[in-house]
């Protein structure tokens, strides 16, 4: 992560070394438009004429083809030979299919209608032409997965908080107009509580994309067992009497110190995660009041709503909020551990041309550099049993590393051998990227990905 005490800009270049090797830089310079899709490193070439012809015979096969009328498209169909606008398309889609250049192993997998994405963003980004959607209603989400780093990007984000709160929420002395990234510009902020909707009688991400279904996701992400750790440490008590206001709330205050009885260090924590798959379903108060100190360990990863919220929000829980036709929308990710280098190529990916802005002055969390006497440390044998209840979570995260379009081979590759390492017993491999798997979140809820 970049130092905050400079104002650092943040250039094209961190897209991906991928693309160095057949293209040096791509602009859109006034009637050409040079799109550059890093979906699985695939870069696409051509005119703005071919573009909008690209786009209007999308929208006349989702129309007959009945697919989806609520999506946020930005253009409409007008005009034109239908004729010469397939016979054109059909051309360039030949074109694409036969140059080997502009291909690998799994570039021919990217649907068409990502291209049109990548047109609709760019025409909402135009100087020139209306301003883009506000929240609830823009053509993206960015959805903030706990402990993730997603604090640190909202203040980047025009609109970064709650849906309950005063948009805009970050002073334009904080974030100017005129350096506003793509991200900020297209998307709704989604963060606990704020997935599950009910808070001042706000609707949810579900609620949301069901009226209107987003057309692309920046989710952000973090090997699941450093942010399973995180977690942890987060909802200690003793953390926990950090926070502003967290004594005055007594309900509160107990539930943490009755959770967290049952394991004061992490090292008892994970030990109680032992046998992870004999669990019977129920409350963790239940558990707590049969002094059953394993099976309240377990429901913190067992989706049940315990204090430890954002481990019951975790990737399975979030996304089976919009699960239905996700296979579909464009997918773009936000690591940790690349934290910059991510928020770069997707901000690119949507359409950004020039530097990326980040000013100096914002607040930054960094829970890092809070020291607190909560040991933290942890075995071998501990370690094991949290990745071993983590495995679920951790396909899943695999699967978004794949199927992302801002991120290359070998940036999944990457984050792949850090979960390789931080759970050498799981055996994780990418899976293919047309694999259709499925994801339990309970018992009763599954949803195919």
């Amino acid at each position: 992560m970049k130092n905050s005490s400079h104002r650092t800009f943040f250039f094209g270049v961190a897209v991906g070394t991928a693309f160095a090797s057949f293209i040096g830089s791509i602009f859109f310079l006034n009637s050409s438009a040079a799109f550059y899709g890093n979906a699985r490193n695939t870069v696409y070439k051509t005119s703005a004429d071919d573009f909008d012809k690209f786009h209007i015979m999308n929208e006349i096969e989702k129309v007959s083809d009945g697919e989806e009328a609520g999506d946020r498209n930005m253009a409409n169909i007008s005009g034109g030979d239908r004729t010469s606008i397939v016979d054109e398309r059909n051309a360039l889609r030949e074109n694409e299919n036969t140059d080997e250049s502009k291909r690998n192993t799994t570039a021919t997998m990217v649907s068409m209608k990502f291209l049109d994405l990548q047109v609709m963003t760019k025409r909402a980004l135009d100087k020139d032409s209306a301003s883009p959607p506000l929240p609830p209603e823009t053509l993206g989400a960015f959805i903030h997965i706990g402990k993730t780093g997603g604090s640190t990007l909202s203040r980047l984000l025009r609109n970064g908080c709650h849906s309950w709160v005063k948009k805009p929420c970050t002073k334009e002395a904080d974030l100017p107009k005129s350096l506003e990234s793509a991200i900020s510009k297209l998307t709704t902020y989604y963060h606990t509580p704020d997935f599950e909707g009910g808070i001042f009688g706000q609707k949810g991400l579900e609620d949301n994309h069901q009226i209107k279904p987003y057309n692309f996701f920046v989710i952000t992400l973090r090997d699941p067992l450093s942010r399973a750790i995180s977690s942890y440490a987060m909802t200690h008590p003793v953390r926990m009497a950090t926070e502003k206001g967290f004594k005055r709330d007594k309900e509160r205050v107990q539930a943490h110190r009755d959770m967290y009885s049952c394991f004061d260090s992490l090292e008892e924590y994970v030990q109680l995660l032992a046998n992870f798959t004999d669990y019977q379903h129920n409350n963790w108060t239940y558990f707590h009041q049969q002094n059953d100190c394993a099976s309240v360990a377990k429901t913190t990863l067992h989706h049940v709503n315990t204090p430890m919220g954002h481990s019951f929000w975790d990737l399975r829980e979030v996304l089976y909020k919009i699960h239905k036709g996700l296979a579909n929308k464009a997918i773009l990710v936000v690591r940790t551990e690349f934290l910059w280098q991510d928020w770069v190529s997707a901000n690119l990916w949507l359409g950004d041309e020039d530097d990326l802005y980040y000013n100096k002055d914002i607040h930054f969390r960094n829970s890092k550099a809070m020291k607190l006497p909560i040991n933290m440390e942890l075995s071998e044998e501990g370690r094991m049993n949290l990745c071993v209840a983590l495995e679920k979570e951790y396909r899943l995260y695999l699967k978004l590393l794949v199927v992302s379009v801002n991120l290359s081979e070998e940036d999944a590759q990457e984050s792949l051998d850090i979960a390789r390492k931080n759970c050498p017993w799981l055996a994780l491999e990418l899976p293919s990227i047309g694999t259709i798997e499925t994801f339990d979140v309970s018992k009763s809820r599954s949803w195919n990905f």
